[in-house]
């Protein structure tokens, strides 16, 4: 509403176009990583391996969130949520990928040795 009573409206896709992303110098970004398991795991076994596998991660802010976020006909997926001392998400997310590759290459190594 204008000074003089009039109503203004603004589409959104001048809202979107104009918006600013502020980044504080404080640098703190949340990750999610998604990860696939095949359904023959046990999930609270996976869910340990890659809670551990993230736990001594350089620049974490919090303690990584592992959840279960759906599951396909032979896949759970997992959701990593991590807190990160940076702006950028792409190196925090390669090193997840790897920590967690890492953790969970052992137990399908078991799983297909059954």
């Amino acid at each position: 509403m204008t000074d003089e009573f009039v109503e203004v409206k603004i589409p959104n896709n001048i809202m979107v176009q104009a918006a600013l992303f502020v980044h504080s110098k404080e640098e703190r970004r949340r990750v999610r990583t998604r990860y696939e398991v095949p359904k023959s795991l046990d999930p609270d076994e996976a869910i340990e391996k890659v809670e551990e596998s993230l736990k001594d991660m350089e620049g974490l802010l919090e303690k990584p969130s592992v959840k279960i976020l759906e599951a396909t006909q032979s896949t759970l997926v997992l959701g990593i949520d991590v807190v990160s001392r940076t702006i950028y998400e792409e190196p925090v997310r390669s090193e997840v990928i790897k920590r967690v590759t890492r953790a969970i290459s052992p137990l399908l190594n078991v799983d297909k040795g059954k």
